[in-house]
């Protein structure tokens, strides 16, 4: 593998700023595959409620995901990327060393990732990146509307522009992150933040605050305290929100079953899942779905 020189940080700004540069202006965009709705595929798939970005930055990247009706297999190399739009779904394989970097837009930041592969093991099959930067507001609407614009491209798949649209995503998100004004934070306020963006990166996962202590080395009723020194929501409650939320997405925006959505919501049984959800909202998985399938037909 030839590797990119980049020697990236974690959570730091101009890292990230020259690893944005590095894609737009040494590797470029001269492919772009997008991921369709259709078929599915059952297994360990990557589905969220987001944008993403996958782009190669050396080495090659095996990539599953539904196109022209049919499931495909694709091996990028730098200046090949894939667009994967909200509700559809793509499998990462990880059978070629290699460096890559996700772009996430999130609808309250945006998430860039960078991660070196750089020999064959089974750990990015259940954990996302290490090294990453959350800007502290969105996408602009400028960009929003490149991102709308790639979405119906997917329904209706056509590469004409397609690369041209991207580069001027990656552009327009290069000007946003310049722009990001994170204050530098304390110990405490770094180590909340790392946390919060575990939990926001990992929700999907049967994780808790006994789990993300072990991670981060410290102890669960430290959690607590920096989670409600300041009245914010404490871990458990923001754990469940973020699955609730994923929930009525996936309900709403996917044909996907109740045992499946079980799994994508980090719970370990459906039979909990729903009584879960029935608490928390007056009423079962199966009837919201029926009501708001009903509103949006």
């Amino acid at each position: 593998m030839t590797s990119s020189g980049l020697n990236v940080e974690h959570l730091s700004k101009d890292s990230f700023i020259s690893l944005m540069r590095h894609i737009i202006d040494s590797i470029g965009v001269y492919k772009v595959y997008i991921s369709e709705k259709e078929p599915a595929k059952s297994g360990a798939l990557s589905m969220t409620c987001e944008s993403r970005i996958d782009i190669p930055l050396s080495g090659r990247k095996h990539i599953a995901y539904a196109s022209r009706g049919r499931i495909t297999e694709t091996v990028m190399e730098p200046g090949e990327l894939h667009y994967c739009p909200p509700f559809h779904w793509k499998w990462p394989l990880w059978d070629y060393v290699h460096e890559m970097s996700s772009i996430i837009y999130n609808s309250a930041y945006i998430r860039i990732t960078y991660i070196n592969f750089s020999q064959l093991n089974s750990v990015y099959e259940s954990r996302g990146a290490d090294i990453y930067y959350h800007t502290s507001k969105p996408l602009n609407e400028a960009g929003s509307a490149l991102l709308r614009t790639l979405n119906l491209i997917s329904e209706h798949p056509n590469d004409a522009g397609v690369a041209e649209l991207i580069t001027g995503l990656l552009k327009i998100t290069l000007e946003e992150l310049k722009k990001d004004t994170r204050l530098p934070a304390g110990k405490a306020d770094l180590t909340k933040l790392r946390i919060k963006q575990y939990i926001q990166e990992n929700f999907y996962a049967p994780i808790n605050r006994a789990h993300v202590a072990q991670v981060f080395g410290i102890t669960p009723s430290y959690i607590s305290r920096l989670f409600t020194e300041n009245g914010e929501e404490n871990f458990n409650h923001m754990l469940r929100r973020l699955r609730f939320e994923h929930s009525t997405l996936l309900l709403k925006n996917t044909n996907m079953s109740l045992d499946e959505i079980t799994d994508a919501c980090g719970y370990l049984s459906s039979t909990y899942f729903i009584a879960a959800f029935k608490k928390h909202f007056g009423i079962s998985p199966g009837r919201y779905r029926r009501i708001n399938c009903a509103i949006q037909s």
